[in-house]
């Protein structure tokens, strides 16, 4: 697939989740197993961060190499490895026992993922890959 159909992809895939609510119930249940007091704080900042690179993914093939690698930097990582302090309740978050929030981070992951290939597609265009 070229840069500017991933591009093109991960825009379209952004767009065509549907945006439910959050899933504040599931939050409560994983708040009586797991001591996390501000899980919807990090995922809030965690998944705004993805959903403004992936709904503008296109924008990103004419950045420079300097964004390239801040986006890079910030898509390095997971939100269990961003936010480790919500590290005890990611065995809780399942298909079965929170499926909004599940399929939330899975779409998140995802995204994530395909960012990066993209990321580091462009900078190897550009030479700046590190």
């Amino acid at each position: 697939m070229s840069i500017p159909e991933l591009a093109a992809v991960i825009e379209n895939r952004f767009r065509a989740e549907p945006r439910k609510p959050f899933p504040h119930d599931e939050i409560d249940v994983l708040n009586l197993r797991c001591a996390t007091e501000e899980i919807v704080t990090d995922l809030d900042t965690f998944h705004s961060v993805i959903d403004g690179y992936a709904d503008s993914a296109r924008a990103l093939t004419v950045c420079g190499p300097e964004k390239l690698l801040k986006v890079k930097r910030d898509m390095a990582r997971s939100f269990f490895e961003v936010f480790p302090r919500n590290k005890s309740c990611q065995d809780l978050i399942t298909e079965k026992d929170t499926p909004v929030l599940y399929a939330r981070m899975r779409v998140a992951e995802e995204l994530r993922r395909d960012l990066l290939l993209l990321v580091d597609g462009l900078l190897r265009e550009d030479g700046a890959a590190l």
